[in-house]
């Protein structure tokens, strides 16, 4: 496998991180609520 595909271990766990620091951001300006994000959940693992 070349280096272009090379990817840290931990990437999935930190991309988590990132985004439930941006969820929680999101909700705390007021920007969107807890239940869009659970709606954009729902929806996205109905497809």
């Amino acid at each position: 496998m070349s280096s272009q595909f090379a990817y840290p271990q931990d990437r999935e766990k930190s991309s988590a991180a990132k985004v439930a620091a941006l969820e929680s951001l999101l909700i705390e300006k007021g920007v969107i609520t807890p239940e869009t994000v659970d709606k954009v959940l729902a929806y996205s693992n109905r497809r």
